[in-house]
């Protein structure tokens, strides 16, 4: 799935009725607000995408395997 699926069903509260309804996790959401963070970080601040990984890590206290996880989620 894109994130940019996954945003315009956010958008429109179909991604919240899939996880209500058990079709979807809910670390959907999780792994959404991780790579929209790290990408704000490489966007903002010209940093690469290994660098901003090791930042989510610190900033979402998560192993370094979900935080790569997540990220390779979204393609």
């Amino acid at each position: 799935m894109t994130i940019e699926k996954v945003n315009e069903y956010y958008e429109t509260g179909v991604l919240t009725d899939l996880m209500n309804s058990g079709f979807l996790s809910p670390k959907i959401l999780m792994y959404r607000q991780i790579y929209l963070w790290v990408d704000l970080q490489q966007k903002t601040r010209n940093i690469n995408k290994t660098k901003a990984a090791l930042e989510a890590e610190i900033q979402f206290k998560l192993s370094k395997y979900t935080i790569w996880l997540a990220l390779r989620t979204f393609k």
